[in-house]
């Protein structure tokens, strides 16, 4: 079973849907896949945040976003690795730099998404502390399954 939307995050969505809907009927039925990406970016994985990537971003309403590991010494420290999260090529969600901060910065009105979670991330235990660091940061998790209405 999914989990129900919030008021604000059902909102947003029925606001994206009108949105992407009345830009394709005004280019004629279909847009640009580029012009697409603007109004939902997929980066399921960001070893670092490049500025064509954070562009992009800025000017989504919805970003899917790479969400692997919540720090970036994860793997190390559960001794399941020597590399950190950088070096494997995702930008860890906490710390200075992390996906956490960026998306900070994004306008309050884009939805933000969490993708491509790894077993080992604590964000997955909806009891946790750091998922309720996101849902204080307005950020979701996405599920298998998850249905996102454009």
């Amino acid at each position: 079973m999914m989990p129900a939307l919030s008021p604000e995050e059902e909102a947003h969505s029925r606001a994206a849907t009108a949105l992407i809907r009345e830009r394709v009927r005004a280019a004629g039925g279909w847009i640009p896949f580029e012009q697409f990406m603007e109004l939902a970016l997929y980066a399921p994985g960001l070893g670092s945040m490049e500025d064509p990537i954070w562009e992009a971003m800025r000017r989504a309403d919805c970003v899917l976003v790479d969400g692997t590991f919540w720090t970036d010494d994860e793997m190390i420290r559960l001794g399941l690795s020597r590399k950190r999260a950088r070096e494997i090529g995702h930008l860890p969600q906490s710390g200075t730099g992390g996906m956490l901060e960026w998306l900070g910065q994004l306008p309050g009105a884009t939805r933000k998404i969490l993708i491509h979670i790894n077993n080992t991330n604590p964000i997955l235990d909806e009891t946790s502390p750091e998922r309720a660091e996101l849902r204080r940061r307005g950020v979701e998790v996405a599920w298998d399954g998850m249905e996102i209405v454009l």
